[in-house]
């Protein structure tokens, strides 16, 4: 089992990007809404299809944990506040108190 940091950016309140995860590119669209104070997240395939719509980025929870579709990735994705535990991402501590995990459940 592997966990591996995804590195994201909070300079701008929408931005997007493509990683390999298992063999398998994905995308990640993430969008501040400051109605909410919260950030969305859609989540693409290799062709930018979208996978999943605005998922909540709730911190110290798995992204996908009540989302059962086709194409997401084999692993688990959780948004980890490193800092305050029982604080969410806001504008500007993503990225820095609030990371984005994946593991890949492979076993060593």
């Amino acid at each position: 089992m592997a966990i591996y940091e995804i590195p994201t950016d909070n300079q701008d309140p929408a931005f997007n990007f493509f990683t390999d995860l298992n063999g398998t590119s994905y995308g990640f669209r993430f969008k501040y809404n400051t109605r909410l104070e919260l950030w969305i997240v859609d989540l693409l395939d290799q062709n930018t299809d979208t996978i999943v719509y605005t998922l909540p980025y709730y911190s110290n929870r798995l992204l996908t944990k009540y989302v059962s579709l086709p194409g997401l990735p084999e692993g688990k994705l959780a948004a980890l506040n490193n800092v305050e535990y029982d604080t969410d991402a806001d504008r500007f501590n993503f990225s820095l108190n609030v990371k984005l995990y994946y593991n890949d459940l492979k076993d060593d």
